[in-house]
């Protein structure tokens, strides 16, 4: 779950954090969190330490603008490259590269053992929990920097999907008029209106106690460990 933006509960207290990796601890429990010092100080009143009873949901991370930017990972080369998609609002789900799907690591970052190829310039194709996909042409491979996108998720929500238009039925031409038809008219059979997909309703998860670190969307200052 790396990647996306939540809203932590702790009775009258609430904060939006982003979640930047996934915990390698064996024992801890799905939804368990480790927090910054932003974030537990502004939940809590009492030091650091561990904290039974808390709440949280998937939201839209706030104020993101602009396009999206690609961080290539330390090392990136056509032969081992690993990506991270940012500036983005909601959830990723998947990532491809010039055809080539990397799997999802610790750090949000998308890798291929193998390279994503030999090219200059990429072809990143992103797809995020809503079902809309970005891509972006021409991305530049630049090992351990970002690199801008050219589109935004609001850009792309906001067009408007094309429609399909109805097939142009030629006129029989020349020959000898047919038959008169005979009997009722055939009716066109009916269509059923669409309906709207259904949408998911963020649920509040009970955290027993410490599996993603977080950062607050501001600064991100010491790391606090919970567990």
């Amino acid at each position: 779950m790396s990647g996306v933006c939540i809203r932590i509960h702790n009775g009258d207290k609430s904060i939006v954090a982003h979640v930047i990796n996934k915990l390698p601890d064996a024992d801890r429990g799905p939804g368990d969190l480790d927090v910054t010092g932003p974030v537990w100080r502004t939940l809590m009143t009492i030091p650091p330490g561990q904290l039974f009873d808390v709440k949280w949901e998937v939201v839209d991370c706030p104020d993101v603008s602009g396009p999206l930017v690609y961080k290539w990972k330390d090392g990136s080369s056509q032969y081992w490259a690993g990506i991270e998609i940012r500036n983005h609002n909601k959830p990723v789900v998947s990532v491809t590269v010039n055809g080539i799907k990397g799997p999802r690591k610790m750090f949000h970052d998308f890798v291929s053992d193998s390279g994503f190829g030999s090219a200059g310039q990429f072809t990143v194709v992103t797809t995020f929990s809503d079902g809309i996909s970005i891509t972006d042409y021409n991305v530049l491979l630049r090992s351990g920097a970002e690199v801008q996108g050219s589109a935004s998720q609001d850009s792309v929500s906001s067009q408007p999907q094309p429609q399909p238009q109805p097939q142009p039925t030629a006129a029989p031409t020349g020959g000898a008029p047919g038959p008169a038809p005979t009997g009722d008219a055939p009716q066109p059979a009916p269509t059923a209106a669409p309906t709207a997909a259904p949408t998911s309703t963020p649920t509040l998860t009970r955290l027993p106690g410490g599996v993603c670190k977080l950062r607050t969307t501001s600064t991100v200052t010491v790391t606090v460990t919970l567990a």
